[in-house]
Order: C-alpha cells, then structure tokens, then sequence
C-alpha cells in the first residue's frame, strides 16, 4: 500500500485516502479507504493549468500547516468554488485557470466565512 492521498480531478472531483489518515494510526497494516466527491466546480474548469491551479492550492495549505488529508480536501473545495465564481463572472466557455486563480482569495473567504 502506498501511504498516499489521491486527487482524481474531474467533473465531480474525488479525494481518496487510506482509513488511517483520519484514524490517527500510521501502522503499514492495510487500511481501508475513505472517498470524496467534491460537490464544487463546473466544465469550464477544463481548460489548461486549471490542475496546476489546483495543486499550488493543496501545497500552499499543507505549507501553512494543514494536514494532507484536509489540505487536500479543502484544496478541492475552494478550487471547485472559485471557478464556480469565475463561471458566474465570465461564463464557462472560454475560462482560463488565471480566471480561477483570480477567484480563489474571494472562495476562501467564502469558505471560511461559512465554516
């Protein structure tokens, strides 16, 4: 078993990782896994760099001290968020991902004033 967390980016991106990441336990016995299906984000975050986008997102949260596992989560979520917000500002077609970079300190703010 691989001690991973996995993004599958997509129309209703996922978040997959093993048991033991929420459990507390680090033991190498095999786990099983935990999937999420993100319910932010829309088609027109098919674009080239939006993957980019998204992982600068996930590293900056791990480097500011979240767990991977919630770094990844919430990557995802305010991702998906700011490219809802860039659709509702520009449309889909034609988005680019400096469009959804452009819209990720408004979506975090979102998602924390939400929490």
């Amino acid at each position: 078993m691989y001690n991973c967390i996995a993004v599958l980016k997509g129309a209703g991106t996922l978040v997959a990782a093993a048991e033991k990441y929420f459990s507390g336990e680090m033991s190498a016995q095999y786990s099983p896994c935990r999937i999420w299906e993100n319910t932010t984000g829309n088609p027109g975050m098919a674009t080239a760099g939006s993957g980019d986008c998204l992982a600068g997102l996930i590293a900056s949260l791990a480097g500011q001290g979240y767990k991977s596992i919630d770094a990844a989560r919430m990557g995802v979520f305010v991702h998906g968020k700011a490219g809802d917000l860039a659709a509702q500002a520009l449309g889909e077609l034609g988005m680019t991902a400096l469009d959804i970079a452009g819209c990720i300190p408004e979506a975090l703010r979102q998602y924390y004033t939400c929490k």
